[in-house]
């Protein structure tokens, strides 16, 4: 009788171990090249980071923000950055990494190849304080380099070791204080501390950045959403209603796809932020044509029954 109760525990325990370790390559496939593959929501018009084979794409979590391709360097170095990314995919990290560096002899400090430099020591090398220091110099020469704002924000949030993480944080914070009519040291600040969820710290920098001269309705909107999970919708709905009014004019004076898409994912969180605030017949008047015309869509699906719950 115990035997057999041994045995049935055994198999148990290898099933149990099984499992576990199943959901673990689950979680570590899935999840952690998420991390890797977020784009920022700076509000300029270059661009999120390249990611290389090795960092896995996936969807973003909340498809709000949309990214366009950056360019690869200018017409002098966009031949090494080529040669540099053939190696990377075939496997020549050591090969790769000398082509860089023999690039920036030639060429001399260009910020697009000590980014894409820094960019390799921290995702091939895992090496963060020494990308970080590639970074620093890319600011340094261009405060206005989008990737190196969105890899070093990257680094402080999932960091590889404390003290790169320590460092990548000071810069962001030093950064924000130095340069607070810079709009992308103050939303690469304020993403740092959204992601971080010091939401507080994250509003006050996203106002500072919404607020300054050149700041587009991403920057608002990004604003809108932190406000949204700090349970103040009123505050969320006005900014979110703004977001709206712009991308409606984007659409009409450039309708395409893109606009479109952006200005129906800005209705749908306006929708959101009106059912939480009461306002139920103003978030059906937005909600339902979209619904007529999409009447398969599953956010969309699932927002016109929160709205019944509501009601």
């Amino acid at each position: 009788m115990g035997t057999k109760w041994m045995g049935r525990g055994l198999w148990l325990s290898l099933g149990f171990c099984f499992g576990f370790f199943v959901s673990y390559v689950m979680f570590y496939n899935e999840i952690r090249p998420r991390q890797y593959s977020e784009n920022l929501s700076f509000p300029t018009k270059e661009l999120s980071i390249p990611v290389p084979p090795s960092r896995a794409t996936s969807p973003r979590s909340s498809p709000k923000r949309l990214s366009v391709k950056a360019p690869r360097g200018d017409g002098e170095t966009s031949g090494v950055i080529s040669e540099f990314q053939q190696l990377i995919q075939a496997g020549e990290g050591e090969k790769a990494r000398l082509v860089l560096e023999e690039g920036l002899r030639k060429y001399g400090e260009r910020p697009e190849l000590l980014f894409e430099l820094g960019s390799f020591y921290s995702k091939y090398m895992s090496n963060s304080l020494k990308a970080i220091g590639y970074l620093e110099r890319v600011l340094e020469l261009d405060p206005n380099y989008r990737n190196a704002w969105e890899e070093l924000t990257h680094i402080a949030t999932f960091p590889q070791d404390s003290r790169s993480a320590g460092r990548a944080v000071r810069l962001l914070q030093q950064a924000q204080q130095k340069n607070p009519q810079s709009i992308l040291a103050q939303t690469a600040y304020g993403e740092y501390m959204a992601r971080s969820q010091r939401l507080s710290e994250a509003a006050q920098a996203f106002q500072r950045a919404a607020q300054l001269s050149g700041a587009t309705d991403e920057t608002r909107y990004r604003l809108a959403d932190i406000y949204y999970q700090m349970n103040q919708p009123d505050r969320a709905e006005r900014i979110f209603s703004d977001v709206v009014r712009l991308r409606e004019q984007q659409f009409q004076e450039n309708p395409n796809d893109v606009t479109s898409r952006q200005l129906e994912l800005a209705k749908i969180d306006r929708v959101r932020a009106l059912i939480r605030v009461g306002r139920q017949q103003e978030a059906s008047d937005i909600l339902q044509p979209m619904l007529d015309r999409s009447p398969e869509d599953l956010v969309l699906r699932n927002l016109s029954h929160q709205l019944r719950l509501a009601r």
